[in-house]
């Protein structure tokens, strides 16, 4: 059966994970380190404040962000 938060759920992983293939391999090497820079940023912000939320001990909340 099909379902639309199954192809999302699986999909925008793999569009990242070839992205950053993409990169590494034609040579662009300073994009990928600020891709990686910001996927870092983006999902440790979005890591701490999903423990915060669910009211997660402080240094779980640092722990969540690395």
């Amino acid at each position: 059966r099909f379902s639309w938060a199954r192809l999302i759920a699986y999909g925008v992983p793999w569009a990242f994970l070839s992205w950053f293939l993409f990169l590494a391999f034609t040579g662009q090497y300073e994009a990928l380190q600020t891709g990686f820079f910001w996927w870092f940023i983006i999902n440790g912000t979005f890591a701490a404040v999903g423990a915060a939320i669910a009211l997660g001990h402080p240094l779980s909340i640092l722990t969540a962000f690395s």
